[in-house]
């Protein structure tokens, strides 16, 4: 028996489906008997607890649920005080669930795959991953520097020494050793004793190191001796995009960690994902209704947008804050004239001198923003007392294909 866990929590009740999508790309690609776990909590619905079961009945498999806020409400607790610890970090509540594995599931149990529920494609036969041999180690994991080394330089808790630039791994993709972790769970959450300090006491101590909570913690307490995994077991779709095949071939997890799902069948990594939703429960004929009702949502939105815009240039100043490798499509879409201002985002010191600009004629400049990092840029503006749709606008929600910017259709395709 293959033991495979998930951490779900779905508060709009929309994010089931990326969970059962990956489940269903395991049970599509093994004939070993698998038993799926999924930590949850009070988020699932009933309706998509079924479609759960729907899925394990059709493949003759097996899919348990463990409510954490009914089973382990101390661990719930610790989780908290991480939550509320690393204010500053963006991370899925449910990620942290897998910490409570070794108690919620049975003694019997000795070791247990686990998967991120959102992002995860398992297009191999996951025997393959689960025939590694863990119990010398607490857990097996692909090292994040085997995906892009330079990756490494952003990673705080390697930049403070406390973890190896070499050994940091992804957590997206795990096999855990419960035994071990059953025996060594203070190394997470028990009081320092003097000598180094215990995860959850360190996470306390520097919050500001831990980026990602859930993935950090686990370095920290275990990445100085785990079982390095090739990065075909947990395969990123961002680095293979730039830097693997550009395609999908097939014998790996996919892990779509901060990758976009969307309708674009063009892209061979979204029409894999496409294929194995389409065999899930979720597909049905609500979807069309869904997709209807988001294009209308979105051709709404365009409205508000124009405008919103209109409004704002009535008795506006045009000005324009692009990157120099997008000047010339910007210049030709907007017909940017000579006497209009263009600040060049390469420059360091283009922030100050925009903010100076505006504040010295307020309500009298309007800008233009084209850039790859738009909510980066916002979050600063807004810092200098800018408002968003008022003082500045982000112009690719105006633009189309043809000027280089497609559709987003990732907001209909989470709609679905």
């Amino acid at each position: 028996m293959i033991h495979v866990s998930y951490g779900l929590h779905d508060r709009d009740e929309r994010y089931s489906k990326f969970c059962g999508t990956s489940i269903l790309s395991i049970f599509e690609n093994t004939r070993e008997q698998i038993t799926v776990h999924i930590l949850h909590d009070g988020s699932l619905t009933a309706d998509n607890r079924d479609k759960f079961l729907q899925l394990a009945k059709r493949y003759r498999q097996r899919i348990t649920f463990y409510n954490v806020e009914e089973l382990d409400g101390e661990g719930l607790n610790r989780i908290d005080r991480i939550r509320r610890a690393a204010t500053h970090s963006k991370f899925h509540l449910s990620a942290m669930y897998r910490l409570l594995l070794p108690k919620l599931i049975s003694p019997s149990v000795r070791k247990m795959i686990y998967l991120d529920a959102g992002d995860t494609l398992v297009d191999l036969d996951i025997k393959k991953l689960w025939e590694h041999d863990v119990r010398e180690y607490p857990l097996a994991a692909v090292p994040e520097s085997s995906f892009n080394e330079g990756i490494m330089d952003f990673i705080l808790l390697c930049i403070n020494g406390a973890v190896g630039r070499l050994d940091y791994f992804n957590s997206g993709v795990v096999i855990l050793n419960l035994e071990y972790l059953r025996k060594n769970m203070d190394l997470i959450w028990g009081t320092a004793n003097g000598e180094r300090p215990t995860g959850l006491d360190f996470l306390l101590e520097h919050p500001e190191l831990f980026r990602y909570p859930d993935q950090d913690l686990l370095n920290y307490c275990f990445s100085n001796h785990y079982l390095k995994l090739q990065n075909k077991f947990n395969c990123i779709v961002g680095y293979d995009k730039v830097f693997g095949s550009k395609k999908p071939i097939g014998e790996k997890i996919y892990h779509f960690a901060g990758i976009k799902q969307s309708l674009d069948t063009a892209d061979p990594f979204n029409r894999l994902y496409l294929e194995y939703f389409t065999k899930t429960p979720w597909f049905n004929l609500n979807i069309f209704t869904n997709i209807n009702n988001s294009l209308n949502a979105l051709v709404d939105m365009q409205k508000v947008f124009t405008i919103t815009l209109l409004q704002l240039l009535a008795q506006r100043r045009r000005m324009f804050l692009v990157e120099p490798r997008y000047l010339d499509d910007i210049s030709a879409a907007f017909n940017v004239r000579k006497d209009e201002i263009v600040f060049d985002m390469s420059d360091p010191d283009t922030l100050q001198r925009i903010v100076e600009t505006m504040h010295a004629s307020p309500d009298q400049n309007l800008l233009f923003v084209f850039v790859d990092r738009y909510s980066d840029l916002r979050r600063a503006l807004r810092a200098q007392r800018l408002i968003e749709n008022q003082d500045f606008i982000n112009v690719k929600n105006f633009l189309t294909s043809k000027h280089g910017v497609p559709i987003d259709s990732q907001p209909i395709f989470n709609a679905m």
